[in-house]
């Protein structure tokens, strides 16, 4: 699924909103996957999720940002 996003990006160029929900789905996905193999991938989809939230919705987004920027930090803290 996580391969399948380039393919996501060039068939629908526009449609910010399911991507963004799309990579903090995944992103979570990732997060909780056992062993945490996957938190760099994680970590790349949140700041991917974040980036679009932040251009589609500007301050009316602030709270979704708000809790994508909480995830990412947790993912961040269990790299370290």
């Amino acid at each position: 699924m996580v391969a399948g996003l380039g393919k996501l990006d060039a068939a629908l160029p526009c449609a910010l909103v399911v991507k963004a929900r799309v990579r903090a789905n995944l992103a979570q996905a990732c997060q909780e996957f056992e062993g945490g193999g996957l938190l760099h991938k994680a970590e790349e989809l949140y700041c991917a999720a974040i980036d679009e939230t932040i251009i589609l919705m500007g301050e009316k987004g602030r709270r979704h940002r708000d809790n994508l920027q909480r995830r990412l930090e947790q993912v961040r803290d269990n790299l370290d």
